[in-house]
């Protein structure tokens, strides 16, 4: 029988590995917890934020196009 072999893309590769992700959390400061999430942080607008975020489906989207996944 003839082998398989898997392929792996750079991008799947560029990820961190996963015992960094499970490191220790430190302590968080007192009162940070209270502050809402900003994924963008305070020095973007709405407008920016949701430029930003199209940019990065447009750029997922065609790096899917390119690679040949289909949903």
């Amino acid at each position: 029988m003839t082998e398989k072999k898997r392929t792996y893309e750079s991008v799947t590769l560029g990820l961190p590995p996963l015992k960094m992700v499970l490191g220790d959390i430190p302590e968080p400061e007192p009162g940070f917890g209270q502050q809402p999430f900003r994924p963008f942080g305070r020095e973007k607008s709405d407008s920016e934020a949701k430029g930003t975020l199209n940019k990065l489906i447009g750029h997922l989207r065609k790096s899917e196009q390119e690679s040949g996944i289909r949903d």
